[in-house]
């Protein structure tokens, strides 16, 4: 239950909304076309009785706020794709917010079952972003400096110089600690080798809770995935398993090429280390969906699933904002900026089972609109004026006809209307729709409209009623 209070009323930092992030976070980059930020909030959701100033004064458990939505309207299609993320949640809520100040479940999003699994990089400075700190040179002394030619993002790389031929070796910062032996980790990294060595080693050490040195873990790299980081980037991924020791465990991480030449240069980035068996693709802080734990560019990382789903009954010539919900306890919400669905003089059509699908709606004419009367009157004896009893007028009715300029242009009309169910009904903002309309259709009328048989033009034309929108799995009101 939520308290009267909407969730995210409070943004993070007090009652600033221009505080767009939490204390020590940083927006990703932002998808062309789509919406550049979005704004956290806490949420305000009624509180166990403990945490009450009666009982000690105890805040509130709120939940670290690394969520966030971006929103990218689609004109052609009708549709707003969006994409959200909140790490270690099994289901979030999608919001849409009207300028009105509605708010408006996005029909597949509330909930949103997650799919896929949060992902922690404890690599600090896994890119160099930040200088070389926590990278130390191993065999040969090479001189560490930083590129910035690096692959983006960010595109700084360390570069590892040799002064004479030999191994050049370089131990990456990580923050990698198991708890027991037997931990499957995961190391990646992209390498670039300006001569091609004789080998290249990604090797693990592994120190106990006692200091004890427990033994290596040493992957070589094939002969052919050597070859593909000669003179250009390759990524490269190895997983090693957790020796016998006392834990937790310490792990260390070390790259080494052997049999350069004098002034051969060894080049590293984007740095992954993580506990169980990943992919081992690129992950940080500055990755859409990802947030640094402290410092930004120096700490370990989170990076959360990305979920999409598509909008297909956005009101169009309309700012409207997306809201991602963390329904837990404390879990609180990320708001993307407003965006606007153009019109562009088309109008759609979308089906409850199918939001993501809308249909082009070429309404030949505004219709003619009856609100009917709900009223009866009564004549009193002994009075000349009679009463008059009366409820709300019904919702507008009326007759619409589509033009369907195709067969299949009117192939894909009928099978919209072939369950008989309620359609969203958007037009521009100046047709003076608002939102939208959910319409029922009656009795389906085709007609060549005085073409011949041939000619694959058809008018589809049928009553209707303004009904309330229905409800569907995953659709119900939003608190």
């Amino acid at each position: 239950m939520w308290s009267r209070y909407p969730r995210g009323l409070v943004p993070w930092a007090g009652n600033d909304v221009s505080a767009t992030v939490p204390p020590g976070q940083v927006l990703p980059p932002p998808i062309p076309g789509g919406t550049r930020s979005y704004t956290y909030a806490v949420a305000t959701g009624a509180w166990p009785w403990a945490y009450g100033s009666w009982a000690g004064g105890a805040p509130p458990l709120v939940g670290a706020l690394f969520g966030g939505i971006i929103a990218v309207p689609n004109a052609l299609a009708g549709t707003v794709a969006l994409t959200a993320w909140w790490p270690d949640v099994t289901t979030v809520h999608i919001v849409r917010l009207h300028p009105d100040g509605s708010r408006t479940p996005v029909r597949g999003g509330y909930p949103l079952t997650v799919l896929g699994v949060t992902r922690r990089n404890l690599a600090p400075n896994p890119s160099a972003a930040a200088g070389l700190a926590g990278y130390v040179p191993g065999e040969g002394n090479p001189a560490l400096s930083v590129l910035t030619d690096g692959p983006a993002p960010p595109g700084t790389a360390v570069r590892c110089t040799l002064a004479a031929a030999g191994t050049c070796g370089l131990t990456v910062p990580t923050q990698l600690v198991v708890a027991s032996p037997g931990q499957i980790v995961t190391v990646g990294m992209d390498l670039r080798i300006s001569a091609r060595p004789s080998a290249v080693t990604i090797t693990i050490t592994w120190t106990d809770s006692t200091g004890t040195a427990l033994a290596s873990s040493t992957s070589a790299l094939s002969s052919n995935a050597i070859n593909r980081s000669v003179a250009q980037w390759a990524r490269h991924v190895v997983t090693a398993t957790a020796p016998m020791g006392q834990g937790p465990i310490t792990a260390s991480v070390k790259v080494a090429a052997t049999s350069l030449p004098t002034g051969a240069t060894l080049d590293a980035t984007h740095q992954t280390h993580e506990l169980g068996a990943t992919d081992g693709s690129y992950v940080d802080g500055d990755s859409l969906g990802g947030s640094w734990t402290g410092v930004a560019g120096l700490s370990a990382s989170v990076g959360a699933p990305l979920q999409t789903l598509i909008d297909g009954e956005a009101p169009l010539d309309v700012p409207v904002s997306y809201q991602v919900i963390n329904p837990a306890l404390g879990g609180g919400s990320a708001t993307s900026e407003p965006t606007t669905l153009d019109g562009g003089d088309r109008s759609w059509l979308s089906h409850p089972s199918q939001p993501a699908q809308p249909v082009r709606a070429r309404v030949t004419a505004a219709p003619d609109l009856t609100r009917t009367a709900v009223s009866a009157t009564y004549t009193i004896i002994g009075r000349a004026r009679p009463v008059v009893v009366s409820a709300a007028r019904s919702a507008p009715t009326g007759a619409l006809t589509l033009d369907a300029a195709t067969f299949a242009d009117r192939d894909a009309l009928l099978e919209l209307l072939a369950d008989g169910a309620p359609l969203l009904l958007r037009a521009p903002a100046d047709y003076g729709l608002g939102y939208g309309w959910w319409i029922a259709l009656g009795d389906l009328t085709e007609s060549a409209v005085g073409r011949p048989q041939w000619s694959q033009g058809r008018a589809l034309a049928a009553s209707f009623t303004v009904v309330d929108a229905p409800y569907a799995p995953s659709s119900f009101p939003a608190a």
